[in-house]
């Protein structure tokens, strides 16, 4: 989509909260794969990253950043419980490549349904849709 669909703003603002200066890569490449492979967190954050690419794209629906961001908490308890250390889980969602892997799920995503970066009225459709769905997306967005 237009304008670099990313996690970006949305997820990186909310980690900034929450990581320390200094990140942990011993064993990174280990819960990398482990949290690419399981399926709530990979899909958790396809949806938060569509919504966002649906809030940047349509200007009649916005981000619920703040339910964005306590999805984003219990994401990462949720990796906590799996045993998962925090700082790793923060490297992960913070690391380009896997940002990329997201962005890419979500652009395959919103195409599957109809959602073309040149049109932004078809992205707003999907948008409402999901909206009126009140799917994990949906749930991250408000319409006017």
């Amino acid at each position: 989509m237009v304008k670099a669909l990313t996690i970006g703003a949305a997820l990186t603002a909310a980690f900034m909260l929450l990581v320390s200066a200094s990140l942990a890569f011993a064993g990174q490449a280990e819960t990398t794969r482990a949290l690419r492979d399981n399926a709530r967190i990979d899909r958790a954050l396809t949806d938060l990253t569509a919504a966002y690419g649906i809030s940047l794209y349509c200007p009649t629906i916005s981000a619920r950043y703040l339910r964005g961001w306590a999805l984003v908490r219990q994401l990462e308890r949720y990796a906590v419980s799996l045993g998962h250390p925090r700082d790793e889980v923060h490297a992960y969602v913070k690391d380009k490549a896997e940002r990329k892997r997201v962005e890419g799920q979500a652009r395959r995503y919103l195409n599957r349904k109809g959602g073309r970066e040149s049109d932004p009225s078809s992205v707003c459709k999907v948008g409402e849709q999901e909206i009126a769905a009140k799917s994990q997306i949906g749930l991250l967005l408000r319409g006017e």
